[in-house]
């Protein structure tokens, strides 16, 4: 996102760094709101949306995120292909928009779900390794794929770096966003699959039944 703020019109103090952070103002905004809001009156209307699916909500609302910074991509390229001139920067609003409601989905449920199988002893313990599982694999993740496709992210005109626009459009960063998309859209199609939400159903049960008995 950063790399493609440097092939965007902005003024000077709205740059790419400070765009960053309206995912984070949408994040709490969307957070605020579903906890007041929304998950309230699902439960006034008896509804329950159990654990994987609301993970899966998140992870097709980040699959639409990475579709959306996508098509301003291509948008970006056509118009500095056609005109020679750059599209405005407000247009990763719209992106970061999606990217800030896609987190307060999948992140909380995988959380709340440590924290009640946990034991009492372990509740800290049990929150490292989920955070370990969210960050730090994920990290290790993203660094082979990057290693292994770092060519999408060379330009092809001589230059040492995408930040750029001359640069930036003769890589082929928009492969990666479509990568990422499927990427997310199989962990939505994975976590819908009954096998899985009933997994996680008898764990939830189990840990349900334990506590019950140790009352």
């Amino acid at each position: 996102m950063l790399p493609q703020s440097y092939s965007m019109k902005h003024p000077e103090l709205l740059n790419g760094t400070l765009m960053s952070t309206m995912m984070n103002v949408t994040t709490a905004i969307v957070g605020i709101l579903l906890n007041k809001t929304f998950y309230p009156y699902l439960e006034r209307k008896n509804i329950s949306i159990c654990t994987t699916r609301r993970v899966a909500i998140g992870a097709f609302i980040l699959t639409v995120f990475f579709l959306v910074m996508y098509g301003v991509d291509r948008r970006l390229r056509r118009v500095y292909a056609e005109t020679g001139e750059m599209i405005s920067i407000g247009w990763q609003v719209l992106i970061y928009f999606f990217g800030g409601m896609a987190f307060p989905f999948f992140i909380p449920p995988m959380d709340e779900l440590t924290f009640r199988v946990a034991p009492s002893e372990y509740k800290i313990f049990g929150n490292a390794i989920n955070k370990f599982m969210q960050a730090g694999v994920g990290a290790y993740i993203s660094k082979a794929i990057f290693s292994a496709l770092g060519s999408w992210f060379q330009p092809t005109n001589g230059a040492s770096n995408i930040m750029s626009i001359e640069a930036y459009t003769t890589a082929k960063t928009d492969n990666f966003m479509l990568l990422m998309a499927a990427i997310s859209a199989f962990q939505v199609l994975f976590l819908l699959l009954p096998p899985v939400e009933k997994f996680v159903k008898r764990v939830e049960e189990y840990v349900k039944v334990g506590n019950s008995r140790e009352e």
